[in-house]
């Protein structure tokens, strides 16, 4: 029962965000639920989604999306390339085997929703971001043709044939592998994280609840750095000691060149420092949509100017990318 009230300001907060202006756009989506019930009605998955929509109000929408809704397992993922939200858990349990409450697969579907909207404005927004996701597509792509040559050569017996195809692949191959070591960089690492956190971000715009991923996340171990849950609470504070312990886990993927753990870890603080910053603000729905595209503005800005260029990972001091980022959503909050 102590979880029911944030299905109430959920419902409340979207609605309360007022009617669109006319020229407010709004996605396609076509949702699947494999035929399975939902722990809410289907409209109320719609809802979010429109919410999400009228929030951020002007920018551009995906057409044509597609998203599957399920009521079991813990996964969730949009893909550019497949123009898809696939297997939006609905989280109706915890890993751990106990009941969640149905608000919070509402959170995970923003926060995958969220993902769609970003990639497609923060591509215009920002060239060097926008490389990525193009990136992604020319590695999906690259394989898919390494598959197609490998099934031709399996079907062949030719010689001569057969040593044009071992050529073309070798030739793809080393394609592959240039794109996909590119995909292994802090430039690339950290366009997933500011990803990351702006998708984290809406779902606790929207209810002006700052654990709102962290609830829908929730596993044992709060105190741990390696658990993603954690880092992913805008509630947490980072005094000395948390920001010590934060910058020793971060300390240690860099080390190891463990980058990938940096797509939520690597701004764990700014979700905190954000969140001390809106937490009044937020409250009064007419500040909502002001907040976010704010936010996405810095974001766009900053990426633009701090990783245009190829970086080496030890050249970037993640500690010093919170606090500037920070400094610099705090001055874009201030302008009139």
């Amino acid at each position: 029962m102590k979880q029911k009230p944030f299905l109430i300001c959920f419902v409340i907060i979207c609605a309360a965000l007022g009617s669109p202006a006319e020229t407010c756009r709004y996605s396609s989506i076509e949702i699947d639920t494999g035929g399975s019930k939902m722990p809410l009605p289907v409209q109320s998955y719609r809802g979010v989604l429109k919410s999400v929509d009228e929030l951020l109000c002007l920018y551009e929408k995906p057409q044509g999306l597609k998203l599957s809704l399920q009521t079991k397992g813990t996964d969730a993922r949009y893909s550019f390339s497949g123009n898809e939200i696939a297997s939006v858990a609905l989280y109706e349990k915890y890993q751990s085997g106990k009941t969640a409450h149905p608000i919070y697969g509402q959170f995970i579907l923003a926060h995958e929703y969220t993902h769609s909207i970003f990639t497609l404005n923060m591509m215009k927004a920002s060239a060097a971001w926008g490389h990525w996701p193009n990136a992604e597509l020319k590695a999906n792509k690259l394989q898919n043709i390494l598959n197609d040559l490998q099934d031709k050569a399996a079907q062949t017996t030719d010689p001569g044939q057969q040593a044009l195809l071992k050529k073309q692949y070798a030739a793809v191959e080393k394609a592959l592998r240039q794109v996909l070591y590119s995909l292994e960089s802090i430039n690339y690492v950290a366009a997933k994280a500011i990803n990351e956190f702006y998708a984290d971000l809406i779902p606790v715009v929207l209810t002006a609840n700052p654990r709102a991923i962290y609830q829908a996340l929730k596993v044992d171990h709060k105190d741990n750095f390696s658990d993603s849950s954690l880092v992913r609470d805008f509630s947490q504070t980072y005094g000395q000691q948390i920001l010590s312990r934060w910058s020793l886990q971060v300390g240690k993927m860099m080390k190891n060149n463990e980058l990938t753990g940096l797509r939520y870890t690597g701004l764990a603080p700014l979700r905190s420092f954000v969140w001390e910053l809106i937490k009044g603000p937020v409250q009064n729905p007419a500040n909502k949509s002001k907040i976010a595209i704010a936010i996405f503005q810095v974001l766009a800005q900053d990426y633009q100017s701090r990783f245009a260029q190829p970086m080496a990972a030890e050249s970037l001091d993640v500690t010093n990318w919170n606090l500037q980022l920070a400094e610099k959503i705090h001055k874009k909050l201030l302008e009139k």
